[in-house]
C-alpha cells in the first residue's frame, strides 16, 4: 500500500520515522495477511456486525494515552495497551485484529 512509519521520541519531542523492511519481510507480511484472510474466509464464522462503536468498549482514556506518550511509550506499546483494555477486541475477526495492529 505504501510506507510504514512509527512514532519515536527524540530530545525535541515525538517524531515519525520510516520503518524499512527487507524484501523478505515485505513478502512474509503479504503472505501472512493473505494466510489470515484465507483462514478467516474458510474457518471463521464470526463477523463484526454485532460490534457497536460507541466508545464504551475501550477503558483507556485520552489522558491515559497522553500520559503513556509523556513517559516515552512507543506507538506499538500504546496499541498493545489499547488492545489489552478493549472489551471487544477478542470478539473481532482475526483479519480485523490484524488490521487494528497494523494501523
Amino acid at each position: 500500500f505504501g510506507s510504514l512509519f512509527q512514532v519515536d521520541n527524540g530530545k525535541d519531542g515525538p517524531y515519525l520515522s520510516l520503518v524499512v523492511q527487507s524484501k523478505e519481510e515485505e513478502e512474509e507480511g503479504v503472505s501472512t495477511i493473505q494466510e489470515k484472510e484465507d483462514q478467516v474466509t474458510s474457518q471463521e464464522s464470526k463477523d463484526n456486525r454485532a460490534l457497536v462503536d460507541n466508545n464504551s468498549a475501550q477503558s483507556l482514556t485520552g489522558e491515559d494515552i497522553e500520559e503513556m506518550r509523556r513517559q516515552g511509550a512507543t506507538g506499538d506499546q500504546i496499541i498493545e495497551a489499547l488492545i489489552a483494555n478493549s472489551a471487544t477486541f477478542e470478539k473481532k475477526t482475526s483479519f480485523s485484529q490484524e488490521k487494528y495492529r497494523l494501523r
